[in-house]
């Protein structure tokens, strides 16, 4: 995906470097520090990890065509949902979407929002991905980050799955069979 303004890849060991110095959190808040250390310390090793092929991992990095800021940061991989294995369906886990700090709240010179763009480019991977990658995404976002709560409502993220944790919640596309 890309446009005149905005340009999409994919990310590799090469970006360690660029990705530690990526900043996304906005101070103190706690899910925003998770996702930026998340990006700065771990993300190409989740990508590489030895067992990871199987959930074939990708980090896609969305850059402005203009200043070459790096402006976003998505990672996506193959899951399953459900409690056992007797209920698991395939799924696709959108393991972190962030748009670094500078660009929070801004829009490209076309008018479309980066945050959009940054999930667009997610959802986008996601339909085309070969090989396919399962409809049904889910992403885990903390009950009280209103921005991105609102972020996966708008991308069709809608349906509150039976969640592990009292503060995190799972949210996965309407088409979901899972009960």
């Amino acid at each position: 995906m890309t446009s005149a303004a905005w340009r999409v890849r994919v990310a590799t060991e090469n970006d360690r470097a660029l990705l530690a110095g990526f900043r996304c959190a906005s101070g103190t808040v706690a899910w925003e520090c998770e996702v930026e250390f998340e990006i700065q310390n771990r993300l190409v090793d989740w990508a590489l990890a030895p067992g990871a092929a199987a959930d074939d991992p990708t980090i896609l990095l969305v850059f402005d065509s203009t200043s070459g800021d790096l402006v976003g940061v998505i990672a996506h991989e193959r899951q399953f949902l459900g409690t056992n294995a007797l209920d698991k369906v395939a799924a696709t886990k959108l393991h972190l979407a962030a748009v670094a700090a500078k660009w929070q709240g801004k829009t490209f010179p076309g008018g479309e929002r980066v945050s959009h763009v940054v999930m667009n480019a997610a959802m986008s991977d996601i339909a085309r991905h070969v090989p396919p990658r399962d409809a049904r995404v889910f992403a885990i976002v903390h009950e009280r980050n209103t921005r991105s709560l609102a972020l996966c409502k708008r991308f069709g993220l809608v349906k509150a799955l039976e969640r592990n944790d009292p503060d995190y919640l799972i949210l996965a596309t309407e088409h979901d069979p899972v009960k």
